[in-house]
């Protein structure tokens, strides 16, 4: 059995003491932690990538890793949700209320192989690529120009404007949310997600001394809060010049950003959250690691052959 080792945030209101109030009702990550059985169950499904099944890659140092679409899927059949087909939805997985078959909680599943910040403190989280609907937000708030374009962060209204910008922004992003309530890919007739308890679960990976895929398991509320907003940079082509960044507080040193929307290019929003500020999913402090797989590694023919003997020549 898989050992496992929570880092919680501290409780700050009064709802946060009543976590496990309703541990009977609603599925895993949503209001209690999954059980050892559950991790373990993603741990091996996470191990199929050793066995040639599901989507994956090798890097150029010959290790192999899941694709996130892996993940994604891995994730749904491990928890007992429905895996949405990607770029289908806000959510990537939908977890089902253990008592009432009209509700689902949605789940937005992210990885990447590296922790950021300061001693690596910080989770790299590629949060969306909706830039469309980021520039309709600026003009429905009035915002302009829009797309933005870069100001001296020393410039009189500079700090109004950036301001303006990243209140946009979050506004979309959470009207964004709350419109997934209904109508989203993968409910079935009648049935509703509810939005104020959906979840960002991220699997933060690398690749131990025998060159095995390991994992930790990390999770926030999905409807995040990044209430200051500034522009960076001696001039619009230097570092930073081309995003917007978010701060926890105004007084927030340059590089103690917790967010940055890519005005420039693309309009990529990533959210760089501290890793003691989630809760953590561990194998006793130390990462999961998934199967080794078969001794030698493994060649599609003669998975095929496996799979079809008799037709296979």
């Amino acid at each position: 059995m898989v050992e496992v080792t929570l880092y919680q945030p501290l409780i700050t209101s009064p709802k946060d003491n009543n976590l496990n109030l309703h541990h009977e009702s609603v599925p895993a990550f949503i209001d209690r932690d999954p059980t050892g059985a559950e991790l373990e169950r993603f741990r091996l499904l996470m191990s199929l990538h050793r066995y040639g099944i599901g989507p994956g890659g090798v890097l150029k140092s010959g290790e192999l890793y899941p694709f996130w679409t892996f993940i994604e899927m891995a994730f749904a059949e491990a928890f007992g949700g429905v895996h949405v087909p990607a770029g289908k939805g806000t959510y990537d997985v939908l977890l089902p209320h253990d008592t009432n078959p009209k509700i689902m909680y949605g789940i937005q599943v992210k990885s990447k192989g590296t922790w950021c910040g300061k001693n690596k403190s910080r989770a790299y989280v590629e949060f969306d690529n909706a830039n469309k609907t980021y520039l309709d937000g600026l003009h429905r708030d009035k915002v302009r120009p829009a797309p933005p374009v870069w100001m001296n962060p020393t410039s009189p209204g500079s700090l109004t404007q950036s301001q303006k910008i990243g209140n946009s922004i979050m506004k979309t992003q959470h009207r964004t949310h709350s419109s997934a309530r209904t109508g989203h890919l993968g409910l079935t007739s009648g049935q509703t997600i509810d939005t104020n308890l959906g979840k960002l679960v991220h699997i933060t990976w690398s690749h131990n001394s025998q060159g095995l895929y390991q994992y930790f398991i990390s999770c926030w509320d999905y409807n995040i809060k990044v209430p200051y907003w500034r522009f960076k940079g001696a001039h619009p082509k230097a570092r930073g010049g081309g995003s917007l960044w978010g701060y926890v507080n105004s007084t927030d040193h340059d590089d103690e950003h917790v967010a940055s929307w890519n005005f420039a290019s693309r309009g990529q929003f990533k959210w760089f959250p501290l890793r003691s500020s989630g809760k953590e999913y561990s194998n006793g402090g130390k990462p999961f690691v998934v199967e080794a797989g078969p001794a030698g590694g493994y060649t599609w023919a003669d998975i095929a052959k496996n799979l079809f003997p008799t037709k296979w020549k």
